[in-house]
């Protein structure tokens, strides 16, 4: 039970973004699938599953933390440093102005991962690229 409710508001997520008949087009599957994924009255099979990661690569994250894990690609392209430190600088500012009250709530959550998690391919690059100069290598980066 679970595992189908991690994937449906996984994939809602994600289909809040691109559309539901997007989706289910670039999955290449029916919209019935999708539909009963969402509903959790079943579960796709795995390669669908993991083919949503094309469309998103944080597509399967709800689901990979009920493991405790994260999945992230093996390569990743290096953004623009100067406009990381602006987009950083603009997560702190507004994490800051959450924490005005000295509470961050649910609405207050969502905004904030709604920030963070574009931002987390470039992160995780400079991770891999640091990774890579002492010799721990579990993700490759690549410069784009």
């Amino acid at each position: 039970m679970d595992v189908s409710a991690a994937l449906g508001a996984a994939w809602a997520r994600v289909i809040n973004r691109v559309g539901r008949g997007a989706f289910a087009d670039r999955l290449g599957v029916d919209a019935k699938t999708i539909g009963r994924t969402l509903a959790g009255d079943s579960l796709p099979e795995l390669h669908t599953a993991f083919n949503s990661m094309v469309i998103d690569p944080t597509a399967l994250d709800e689901l990979a933390a009920l493991y405790g894990v994260e999945i992230r690609p093996r390569e990743s392209a290096q953004g623009n440093d100067m406009a990381m430190i602006a987009s950083v600088a603009r997560l702190a500012a507004q994490w800051a102005d959450v924490m005005d009250d000295g509470v961050r709530d649910h609405r207050e959550t969502l905004e904030l991962a709604r920030t963070i998690r574009p931002l987390m391919p470039m992160l995780n690059a400079i991770l891999a690229e640091a990774d890579s100069l002492t010799g721990a290598v579990p993700i490759r980066s690549t410069r784009a």
